[in-house]
């Protein structure tokens, strides 16, 4: 990210309104995924009616905070969760219908809501369904009483801090589990995984898949009316009704409440998977997470998902609803997001400040990108496509609502910039992150994502399956074959024929690397700059020598040095291109 003069990055403070603890403010070290600054204060909070009891001690509380912990106002954010107020679902087949009869929908099934009677909701919503490329939409909302958002923001305004989002913990409680590590394998893996949270006077489980939010039932329990063990008995008798109907590899309980200990009531609940237990409470033994050494242990040890949650409102692919609208971190009002594959990338005013420079800035990235090949494939293809996504990430932060706001001709560039570069980088990212480790290249080419060849060897033949498998994954729409599996023998030079016959016909105990070709077009090598044909005319290949790799069989294969396009010129429309690329990697060291 770039930084403009006269724009400087706020910090978020999350505060979290939780059952049990009161407020919690909360600063979290993205770089290090630790909490650098944590603090309770008592407040009341109105279970019945889902309110803030006294606004008075939430200015107070919140003062307090910002005080003992050290926080400057001026350079601080305020993001702020509350409890469930309402939250549901809704299907909508129909896919072009607009934003304006979507917010009509999600009143309407607010306003059937008891708590909306004496206020009406302000609410948020997100489409589910927006990265799956599903032809309906499947809503996730959530609403807020509005004289509660305009009591709180009015309570920040008189203490003079800034308060950028407000949201019900629903949505940030997924998030700050996420945080804890404890689902990393099942959120990466994008497997299902449940929550199940227990309050002072209800439950409420969630079904998840990896980062979407897929279910999420609320039932009242009445936690108070058992004494010692018997609420852990009747929880697990309630609980067990519901968790058949959401089948998962994980369950996290939380519990929010001193009646009930997560951990014990792990030991009661009937479930075929892993169970873990957060607890937020005075059961607590240790910190959910990391705590920077400024922490004192003992007085974060019932930190709460809640609070991680509004401490870090924007994780790729988890919901925010935020019913405040969409704010930046640095307080910029945001006009929305973009899609870009499985990424989604915010939009703010701060975009059409620098877009210009961003632009000149990606054709440098280019150039880097050639220059870098020479300090290791594997480094250079992770961090320059990387760098380079993000700028063109950034470019088409405001396609959406930008499109009333700026110029048209700014908008059909940043769509133009992502369109054409977005198959290219996906080649690249194959190349940094889904190379198997059995896995070593010999000979890349890539002319606009378009025509593509990959030449390399493996002594595992599922490794070279497994390494196709992701390259369709990462461009499904392209039409790249395995066109080439071969036994390579250094005195025949090759064993060419059927990959099961391939298989069997090298079953001697010397290991014999198998080659193959993935791509989707009829391609010619060229000649490097010391003269040396990389193929013959007739395509043949190359003489042989050692690659310099560690993991290399013992073939030796003479190759000449990698010879690189130059970075074309940007076209005639100003549009900055991936270059075209084409590399013998064989004495890349």
């Amino acid at each position: 990210m770039f930084n403009i003069p006269g724009i400087e990055k706020k910090q978020i403070v999350g505060l979290a309104v939780t059952p049990n603890l009161g407020l919690e403010a909360l600063v979290f070290d993205k770089n290090d995924n630790s909490v650098v600054k944590y603090g309770q204060k008592f407040l009341e909070y109105n279970i019945a009616s889902r309110e803030i009891q006294d606004y008075n001690t939430l200015r107070s509380a919140i003062g307090d905070l910002f005080n003992e912990l050290q926080i400057q106002k001026e350079k601080a954010n305020i993001y702020l969760t509350l409890p469930n107020v309402h939250f549901g679902f809704r299907s909508i087949d129909d896919p072009s219908i607009d934003n304006d009869a979507i917010d009509s929908m999600i009143l309407s099934d607010a306003s059937e809501s008891y708590l909306f009677k004496q206020s009406e909701p302000q609410s948020a919503w997100a489409d589910l369904n927006a990265r799956t490329g599903a032809n309906s939409k499947y809503i996730a909302h959530s609403s807020i009483q509005r004289k509660v958002v305009e009591e709180i923001q009015d309570a920040c305004m008189d203490i003079g801090v800034n308060i950028v989002g407000i949201e019900g913990s629903t949505t940030a409680i997924p998030r700050g589990i996420y945080l804890t590590g404890l689902v990393d394998d099942v959120v990466k893996e994008n497997q299902n995984w449940d929550i199940l949270l227990i309050n002072p006077n209800n439950y409420a489980i969630f079904q998840m898949s990896g980062t979407r939010i897929l279910d999420y039932v609320e039932t009242p329990f009445a936690i108070m009316s058992f004494e010692g063990e018997e609420v852990y008995t009747a929880l697990s008798a309630a609980v067990g009704q519901y968790l058949p109907n959401y089948p998962a590899k994980k369950l996290v309980i939380v519990s929010q409440t001193d009646n009930v200990s997560a951990e014990l009531l792990k030991t009661a609940i009937v479930f075929d998977e892993e169970i873990l237990a957060i607890d937020s409470n005075k059961f607590s033994e240790k910190p959910p997470v990391k705590l920077a050494p400024s922490v004192i242990e003992h007085t974060a040890l019932s930190i709460s998902p809640s609070a991680l949650g509004a401490a870090n409102p924007k994780i790729s692919g988890f919901a925010t609803l935020n019913v405040m609208g969409d704010m930046s971190y640095d307080g910029v009002v945001s006009y929305g997001s973009l899609e870009i594959g499985d990424k989604t990338i915010e939009i703010n005013s701060e975009t059409i400040m620098r877009y210009s420079i961003i632009i000149s800035a990606g054709l440098l990235v280019l150039t880097l990108i050639v220059c870098g090949f020479f300090f290791g494939i594997s480094s250079f293809f992770g961090k320059k496509s990387s760098e380079l996504q993000g700028q063109i990430d950034t470019l088409n932060n405001d396609i959406k609502t930008l499109e009333e706001k700026v110029a048209g001709g700014v908008i059909t560039l940043i769509k133009q910039i992502s369109e054409s570069n977005k198959t290219a980088i996906n080649y690249y990212d194959s190349l940094s992150e889904d190379i198997p480790p059995h896995v070593w290249l010999t000979y890349y080419i890539n002319k606009d994502g378009k025509e593509v060849g990959i030449e390399g060897f493996s002594l595992e033949i599922e490794d070279i399956y497994e390494y196709f498998k992701s390259l369709k994954m990462l461009a499904p729409n392209s039409n790249i074959k395995l066109n080439k599996l071969e036994v390579f023998n250094e005195e025949t030079e090759a064993e060419t024929g059927d990959a099961d016959d391939v298989v069997l016909n090298n079953q001697s105990n010397a290991p014999k690397p198998f080659a193959f070709e993935i791509s989707n077009a009829q391609y010619q090598k060229s000649f490097d700059e010391r003269g040396n044909k990389i193929t013959d005319e007739n395509g043949n290949g190359a003489n042989s020598g050692n690659n310099g790799n560690n993991n290399a069989p013992a073939a030796r294969i003479k190759a000449p040095a990698a010879r690189i396009q130059p970075v074309p010129q940007v076209q005639n429309s100003g549009i900055p291109k991936v270059p075209d690329v084409e590399i013998n990697l064989k004495e890349i060291k």
